[in-house]
């Protein structure tokens, strides 16, 4: 009566069965990752050993190295390179620069003084003279250390006051030393400091620390005192500055109407100085000495002229500061709106105000 059923009996036998079978299996892999894991141990602590030679120290635990490191100084010249890897190109992010063990060695190779961080324990240890491993061989960036970036950095800025100079200062919090400098090296490529950006830079020609072309609104900008091609330049303005195809069209654009309107103000003054003229001509000789040797001042004519002479005045030093640019595209367009000015305007210009009523 209180028999249990056949198959209940089967189940237990088999579960009595296999729970060894897979206790067995389970300590089986405990012991093969424990074995693995000692295996690549070793490789880092006897590193020296030719079995070694081709080992590879695992990303995930270069990853947790390289943000050990950047949480603790984020302002070092590697942890630069990491964020710049890691701003969304990527065309950046899959460059052999941006692999998570060439930042550690760029670290904790290069960056003087750095090797004794937690974060590069594990690459100190493998990466000692005497080691076989040939991933410590890895080609990284030629980027200064740490200290080399500020004080080029800060020598910039001692010598000339420029975009980005108010981030770092010698003494307080560091800035992001790599970051500025290559932004102020944008601004000013031939400054004496930026040697070791322009070497940085034939490597890493397309990156934002090396390219103003396609940067964000807040981007530096390359300022080239010689004629030269390109889309971002300063015009009048920090906040004009066009990046893209379709911002310089429009600027080239914006900068010929500028020309042509100091054209058209040129005609303005020009009429008015005419209708002027005529109200100090004598009535009574007009073509003998028709301008009085003392000119009386008129409210009405001497200040609508002043006025008129500085807006004029200040135009004109608009048009050359925008041809200061050394912009082939912009020099252009100035000479073009001047081309259209003249064609629409010039034909009204030429008068002889001492003709007065005699013509």
């Amino acid at each position: 009566e209180n028999s249990v059923p056949y198959s209940a009996i089967n189940q237990r036998t088999a579960n009595n069965t296999t729970r060894p079978e897979i206790m067995k299996l389970s300590l089986s892999f405990v012991l093969l990752l424990v074995a693995v894991a000692q295996s690549q141990d070793a490789c880092v602590t006897n590193s020296n050993s030719t079995s070694c030679a081709s080992y590879e120290y695992p990303n995930e635990l270069a990853s947790s190295d390289v943000m050990s490191l950047c949480t603790d100084m984020n302002f070092m010249p590697g942890c630069t390179i990491d964020r710049t890897c890691n701003s969304g190109r990527a065309d950046i992010l899959s460059s052999p620069y941006c692999k998570k063990f060439a930042l550690l060695r760029e670290v904790c190779a290069f960056d003087t003084g750095m090797s004794m961080m937690k974060g590069c324990k594990n690459y100190t240890m493998m990466c000692k003279p005497t080691s076989v491993v040939q991933q410590c061989s890895m080609n990284v960036l030629p980027i200064p250390s740490t200290m080399i970036a500020k004080n080029l950095t800060l020598g910039i800025c001692n010598e000339m006051i420029m975009d980005g100079c108010e981030k770092c200062s010698a003494s307080g919090k560091p800035c992001d030393w790599l970051a500025v400098y290559s932004d102020l090296c944008i601004q000013m490529p031939d400054m004496s400091q930026c040697g070791p950006w322009k070497k940085m830079c034939e490597i890493i020609p397309d990156w934002p620390l090396c390219s103003s072309e396609g940067g964000s609104a807040g981007s530096p900008v390359q300022m080239l005192m010689y004629f030269h091609t390109g889309f971002s330049d300063y015009i009048l303005f920090k906040g004009w500055v066009p990046r893209t195809a379709w911002q310089y069209a429009l600027s080239l654009i914006a900068v010929v109407i500028i020309s042509f309107l100091h054209e058209a103000l040129k005609l303005g003054r020009s009429l008015l100085e005419k209708k002027w003229a005529k109200t100090y001509q004598k009535v009574d000789n007009c073509c003998d000495d028709d301008l009085p040797t003392r000119v009386p001042f008129r409210p009405s004519v001497d200040i609508p002229r002043s006025m008129l002479s500085f807006v004029e005045v200040m135009w004109g030093l608009f048009v050359m500061l925008i041809a200061m640019t050394y912009n082939v595209g912009l020099f252009i367009g100035i000479g073009a709106g001047t081309l259209f000015g003249t064609l629409a305007f010039g034909r009204y210009m030429p008068y002889n105000p001492a003709s007065g009523c005699c013509h």
